[in-house]
């Protein structure tokens, strides 16, 4: 049976509600915390892939490099079994791609540092198709379902970032123009708000680190600046709260990885601080929780190349309640630049990424959060 359009937008946010959660007078306890816990491995070692949530609750894994060589393989993850298999041959190989649930609950994947290129998986037959390619590679750029279609912003290009933004039409499976974005970057944050614009934050333009952001306006084509940060970041990670707001969290800035975090305000359309991490990090993983708080985990920090090659495994809780973070169960494997995914039972999936810069420190390895 295919998603629903309000199952399809929950999917691409990641972003699980709790139905009640809070609510009818109940206690006013804190939440538990859970730990983290080993679960299947994939077939193939990967770093900088997609992951994506399926519309019956598995995880779809595209692509990726086992440093360095890029990946024209696939595999799912099964949430009732714990395992992962290999599916279908993508028709390219990829990373630092982007994909995207469709409503018709086959995954659209775009570009990446290897092509100019898209391709369509469906669940159905477990088949990859090619579709109308992009006019830009959009390596390291963002991908957000609006209504029924696609948007993909920025990214890198022949070796530099853009501005474009490419609409792909899910009711024609094709790409049109939707206008540009005010300044060029890659590596940045793509947030649909629950008004419908898209809050673009950060990244890099022509080496230069972006303390800027924008409300893209998918109904006009048209880009206005909002923000800005308090300090440029890029690789950092945007996380829709429950209200509405957007927590930003780590990321490089020029000379420095952070550990501060700042929270937009759709409202005023700005940024304020929203308290500092135990750890500073980039190319990290974070995920809304059913209780409305943000689990923060693993990244790297180039500042502590001598310890375990800069590579993390602490975890932290940020409660928008409080504005406060604190630590929470470490990760079992220290990761970065892997993928997370928010299962359909509220779980948090972190699969993959680097353990550390030698020729085989890439994860094939996966674990649970619940």
């Amino acid at each position: 049976m295919r998603t629903t359009k309000a199952l399809r937008f929950a999917v691409l946010a990641g972003v699980i509600t709790a139905a009640g959660c809070g609510g009818g007078g109940g206690s006013s306890a804190a939440p538990s915390d859970g730990e983290f816990r080993v679960t299947g491995s994939m077939t193939l070692s990967r770093m900088d892939f997609t992951a994506t949530r399926l519309a019956d609750g598995r995880v779809l894994v595209v692509g990726g490099s086992n440093h360095p060589t890029a990946s024209a393989s696939a595999e799912i993850y099964d949430p009732k079994t714990g395992t992962f298999a290999l599916t279908g041959t993508p028709v390219a190989s990829r990373c630092y791609h982007v994909a995207a649930l469709l409503p018709d609950d086959q995954v659209l994947v775009v570009g990446g540092a290897l092509s100019v290129s898209a391709e369509l998986f469906d669940p159905l037959t477990a088949q990859f198709t090619a579709t109308d390619a992009p006019a830009k590679a959009h390596y390291n750029g963002t991908a957000t379902g609006v209504d029924d279609d696609v948007l993909v912003m920025g990214g890198i290009d022949v070796g530099f970032e853009v501005v474009d933004v490419e609409r792909y039409e899910t009711a024609s499976g094709l790409f049109f123009p939707e206008g540009s974005l005010l300044e060029s970057r890659a590596s940045h944050s793509a947030t649909r708000l629950p008004g419908g614009k898209v809050l673009v934050v950060g990244g890099t333009d022509h080496g230069n680190l972006l303390a800027s952001a924008e409300l893209y306006d998918p109904a006009t084509g048209q880009s206005a600046a909002t923000g800005p940060l308090a300090s440029p970041r890029t690789g950092h990670s945007a996380t829709l709260l429950r209200d509405g707001r957007v927590l930003i969290t780590g990321g490089a800035s020029t000379t420095t990885v952070l550990a501060t975090a700042e929270i937009y305000d759709p409202v005023s359309g700005t940024f304020s601080p929203a308290g500092t991490m135990d750890e500073a990090r980039y190319a990290h993983a974070a995920a809304l929780l059913p209780d409305g708080r943000v689990l923060v985990a693993g990244g790297y920090d180039f500042g502590r190349l001598a310890e375990n090659s800069g590579i993390l495994d602490g975890a932290e809780l940020y409660d928008p309640r409080t504005g406060t973070f604190r630590p929470a169960a470490r990760l079992h494997e220290r990761r970065a630049f892997g993928a997370t995914v928010v299962l359909a039972d509220g779980g948090v999936l972190a699969i993959g990424g680097l353990l550390d810069w030698s020729g085989s420190g890439v994860l094939a390895g996966a674990e649970v959060y619940r």
